[in-house]
């Protein structure tokens, strides 16, 4: 099942590139029709959101043959907690309201793989919260760990599928619309991130329309004093020769296109 999925992924991100770059083309070059103009948004959207389906699959794939790496870097939890959900928001107008709260917390972690921690978890809190509820992510430093809770007052989740909630394609009962979607492989995702850093993550909700508090625990460090390096300055580029190596015909123009 697994090396039936690995490859099932690795297939669909093939033409989901060749859509990507076509979009990006499509955009660059200008206006369309404004009907032309509403469905390459459509395009793009759905795109995008099928990609980050197909990497889900492939990320879980990675880590469960031992294949996923992690660089490690000082990572500031609560920044990267701010910098996520403002993003998230900006991109999911009719979401929940969402805070941050909480204190610089440092910790040793690849930020990419964190980030999509957050990522997904946000994404879960969303789907099964109201746009007119609310997900609190709340960092802290609790002795010699760096918490971090993503507590919603959405659907909550009923007793018995607590446990297997982190299990691949484990999702909690869904309308006949599927209206929530989804594969049910973003929590096992997170967990296997988690895992790689040496932490834990846990959920708990008092059970159907309760709510669902998800926290994930991992090692602190010392703060990181050092601010960022300053951006250097941009100045023209000459001209360059790209060479585009790629047996996919669609993908090879696609990628060409956007490239010119």
């Amino acid at each position: 099942k697994d090396r039936v999925l690995a490859a099932l992924g690795h297939e669909l991100r093939n033409p989901l590139g060749a859509i990507s770059n076509s979009v990006h083309v499509l955009e660059a070059a200008g206006p369309l029709s404004p009907r032309a103009d509403a469905m390459v948004v459509i395009i793009k959207r759905q795109a995008l959101h099928l990609t980050r389906l197909v990497e889900n699959l492939l990320d879980l794939a990675r880590a469960t043959f031992g294949k996923m790496q992690i660089v490690r870097e000082a990572v500031d939890l609560h920044a990267l907690a701010s910098q996520t959900a403002a993003t998230y928001a900006n991109r999911h107008e009719a979401a929940a309201r969402i805070t941050v709260t909480g204190s610089p917390t440092w910790v040793s972690g690849d930020a990419t793989r964190l980030d999509q921690v957050l990522r997904n978890l946000l994404d879960n809190a969303v789907k099964f919260t109201p746009a007119t509820g609310r997900i609190d992510l709340v960092v802290q430093r609790e002795g010699a760990q760096a918490v971090l809770r993503v507590r919603d007052d959405g659907a909550g989740i009923p007793k018995e599928l607590v446990r297997e909630l982190f299990d691949p394609f484990v999702q909690n009962e869904q309308t006949i619309d599927r209206a929530q979607g989804g594969l049910g492989l973003g929590l096992a995702l997170v967990r296997q991130i988690v895992n790689l850093h040496g932490g834990t993550v846990d959920v708990d909700s008092a059970g159907e329309a309760q709510g669902t508090c998800v926290t994930v625990r991992m090692r602190c460090i010392e703060g990181a004093g050092s601010s960022p390096a300053a951006s250097p300055a941009a100045h023209a580029l000459p001209r360059r020769r790209v060479l585009v190596v790629e047996d996919k015909d669609d993908a090879r123009a696609s990628m060409s296109a956007l490239l010119d």
